[in-house]
């Protein structure tokens, strides 16, 4: 029988994808943020282009969702949390819910002498 926290993983899985543009092509290559956990080689669509990620990379990408998971249970307290920017004398509050529909994630590698960005699509909280 599957947990709730097994099924929001699965959820997660089809949802929440990671891009970036293979060196060879430039194509976009996604895949879903958890199925990196079973494999560590991905392959370019286009191209074929076979990319291998080292235990360091695996483990961070094993954290952000981790992270994910953590900002989904805590949902039910995002609209009273806010991020404070002080400007002078006046502080402008942007609710925490606001920053994780609009502001993207990146985690940048350096692979072959190329920096490469990788960007997390996350499906917004609905509420």
């Amino acid at each position: 029988m599957l947990t709730t926290q097994n099924k929001k993983e699965i959820k997660m899985k089809q949802q929440n994808l990671i891009e970036f543009k293979c060196i060879d092509c430039g194509e976009i290559i996604s895949f879903p943020l958890l199925e990196i956990e079973n494999n560590a080689n991905i392959n370019c669509h286009s191209c074929e282009k076979e990319y291998i990620f080292n235990t360091e990379f695996l483990n961070k990408l094993k954290k952000f969702a981790k992270l994910i998971l953590s900002v989904r249970e805590a949902k039910d307290i995002l609209g009273s949390t806010n991020v404070a920017i002080n400007v002078e004398e006046h502080a402008v509050k942007i609710p925490y819910r606001v920053l994780l529909t609009r502001l993207n994630t990146l985690i940048t590698l350096e692979i072959g002498g190329e920096k490469i960005d990788f960007s997390f699509r996350v499906e917004p909280l609905k509420e």
